[in-house]
Order: C-alpha cells, then structure tokens, then sequence
C-alpha cells in the first residue's frame, strides 16, 4: 500500500480513536477511561504557564493504568458533585509519525469542555491543548501519555472529569 494512503488511513483510525474516548467521557462512563490507556501510562492535567516556565506541577497526574482506575472509581463511587453534562469538543488534531513501522505518534489536539446543569446555560468550563503519545498494539490505539494543558492559569473547582 502506498505510504500516503496509509498514513491518512491512520489519521483517519486516530480521529476515530479521539471521538471514541471523548464519547466515553461524555457519556458519563469514567469506568471506560483506563481502557484508553497503556498500563504504563501517564495523564497529566497542568497550565500553560507551568508548562511554559517548565514547572512540573500538575492539577491531576496519573502515572499508571492503576491510578487511572483508582481515580475513575472515586468519581464513579466516593466523590459527590453536582450532576453535570459535558461536551468535549476536539480539533485540528495534528499527528506525527515518530516510528518508521508507524506505530507510534506524537499528537495535538485543540480542545474544548462545554458543561451544563439542571436549570442552567451551557457554558466553557476549560480550553487549551493536548499532547498526547499514542501507540499502536494489535490493531488497538491507546495513549502511552497524555498531557491536558488548560490555557487558564487555573482550573474551575467543577473540573471533576477527566479531559
């Protein structure tokens, strides 16, 4: 097969990919999260600013499927909030092929979050970017790392999902 072809090919399954884990998050299903992910993975929520003055500090960081999970449990069973709905909204996903056996990517996304309450409007919770490693085994995406910088220099106490 053509290489080009392949590659859009790819960016076609990596779109899919980011679609099928933003409709999990959306739909409430947090239980669904870890499965996204490597077990030796990484989440990482953090600023623009601490990213841009190179300051390890992160709102949220996971390191580990089983972090992923112990964190997805407490949202679903400990922690109590407000019911919300969410919408997240991603584009211009920008992928670069890092391995030549195309296998592994660095990628950019825009990304939006849009919540709603009973009796409220729909309003921006959060913007900013993604970078995010995503690898291929057996014909399955899933991110290695993932890295959620919000443009803010702070976060919304309603910030309860993960992004």
């Amino acid at each position: 097969m053509d290489e080009r072809l392949l590659k859009n090919i790819i960016r076609q399954e990596i779109s899919s990919f980011y679609a099928d884990y933003c409709q999990a998050l959306d739909s409430s299903d947090v239980t669904r999260w870890p499965d996204f992910f490597f077990d030796d993975c990484e989440y990482r929520l953090t600023t623009r600013e601490n990213l841009n003055d190179d300051l390890e500090l992160a709102f949220i960081r996971c390191i580990g499927k089983s972090m992923l999970r112990d964190r997805a449990e407490g949202l679903k069973n400990a922690v109590f909030y407000r019911e919300r709905l969410q919408r997240r909204l991603v584009s211009g996903i920008q992928v670069d092929f890092v391995k030549a056996d195309l296998t592994r990517f660095e990628c950019k996304t825009t990304l939006a979050l849009i919540e709603s309450y009973d009796g409220q409007p729909s309003s921006l919770l959060v913007c900013g970017e993604t970078q995010d490693s995503i690898v291929v085994d057996h014909g399955e995406y899933r991110f290695q790392k993932r890295m959620c910088i919000i443009d803010s220099d702070t976060i919304p106490d309603s910030l309860v999902y993960p992004l």
